[in-house]
């Protein structure tokens, strides 16, 4: 592959993970309007994510709304 098409790839992957760690955000904005406390079991079983990278954008993402909200 070229460098311009790594880059692509990449550009490309950033923002799928991007729009992963949005999900996560949005997420953590209907689990808090639900009124429950902040369950660690409950939280990890909302995330539908398998793969490693795209748990943790997931999280990132429920967690920065959680410190917003």
């Amino acid at each position: 592959m070229t460098a311009a098409t790594d880059q692509i790839l990449q550009d490309n992957e950033n923002f799928r993970l991007s729009r992963i760690q949005a999900a996560g955000w949005a997420a953590a904005r209907l689990y808090l309007n639900g009124g429950d406390p902040c369950d660690e079991k409950k939280i990890a079983a909302l995330n539908p994510h398998k793969a490693a990278a795209e748990r943790v954008r997931w999280f990132a993402g429920f967690n920065s709304a959680l410190d917003r909200l």
